[in-house]
């Protein structure tokens, strides 16, 4: 079988996850909460996608994330958590456990065995399309909001139950 003559040889095409929260929710980020508050909600988890923000020396700078969204259709809310990544694309490497990216794939990992990441300080590599494909099948997750200080204080969470 021969491939199809194009004119566009240089287009490459994917298939992107996103989502969007109903439009008449409240928005909600982690900034709204206190530590150790928790939120429930349905699970999505987008695919990595990149933007670009204005460095201290006034360049532009590409920076990679994924957002996950927890929609609570109950209350009519929806926490947006953008997890900034370090790499593009779904192989990351050299996770460090100050980050909101360890706290998330760490506490899942977690719930699947128990003390697997107990004394590790650092993920080597993994491929959040693996994340990505359990997440999106899930009915329910219950995360903790974790004020994090240090160089700088943010706010993380670490998923605490999944149905």
């Amino acid at each position: 079988m021969s491939e199809a003559k194009t004119k566009f040889p240089s287009m490459e095409a994917e298939h992107v996850d996103i989502f969007e929260a109903p439009e008449d929710y409240d928005d909600l980020s982690l900034s709204d909460f206190d530590e150790g508050a928790k939120y429930t909600g349905t699970p999505k988890m987008a695919s990595v996608s990149s933007f670009e923000i204005e460095n201290d020396d006034g360049k532009t700078e590409e920076k990679f994330r994924f957002r996950l969204l927890l929609v609570n259709d109950a209350d009519e809310t929806f926490l947006n958590i953008n997890v900034n990544l370090k790499q593009d694309g779904d192989i990351q490497k050299d996770v460090w456990k100050k980050s909101v990216l360890f706290s998330f794939l760490s506490s899942i990992k977690e719930l699947e065995a128990k003390d697997s990441m107990k004394g590790k300080n650092k993920i080597k590599t993994v491929d959040l399309k693996e994340y990505r494909d359990f997440v999106n099948i899930l009915d329910e997750m219950t995360i903790e909001v974790i004020d994090v200080t240090g160089k700088y204080d943010y706010k993380s969470f670490k998923v605490l139950e999944v149905k």
